[in-house]
């Protein structure tokens, strides 16, 4: 992975900016307040750098919709292949999703992790560590 933007996602996931949600890159309640995932912490990096854009919030639907360059829409809940190519990032399951090892020597992908319960600051742990 990107070393610098690694960093990058580390710290906003440590930051305390962002509010961690579930079964989605970012979440938008009927009061406008937003939860991420793991992943669209990432996702929002990435929107910030012009590497991916958000579209128009959708009536009855609570996930954000992201956009690529191109204007296609890509998943509400896995990383776009755009956000992993900028990103650099490898060892990806068949969504796109970095699975990191576990202290008990198995495997779990981020974003399982993060619809767990693990939290932002363990998650960024095991992105330090291990991406």
């Amino acid at each position: 992975m990107d070393q610098d933007i690694k960093k990058r996602w580390v710290d906003a996931l440590r930051s305390g900016l962002y509010t961690q949600g579930r079964e989605a890159l970012c979440r938008i309640d009927d009061n406008g307040n937003r939860t991420w995932c793991c992943l669209g912490v990432l996702t929002d990096l990435a929107r910030q750098e012009g590497i991916i854009f958000e579209g128009d919030p959708e009536p009855d639907v609570e996930s954000l919709p992201y956009r690529n360059p191109q204007g296609f829409p890509v998943s509400r809940n896995y990383l776009s292949r755009d956000v992993v190519v900028w990103a650099s990032i490898t060892g990806v399951d068949f969504l796109a999703n970095p699975v990191v090892q576990l202290p008990n020597g198995g495997t779990r992908p981020l974003a399982a992790l993060n619809d767990s319960g693990v939290s932002f600051r363990e998650i960024a742990d095991l992105i330090e560590a291990q991406l």
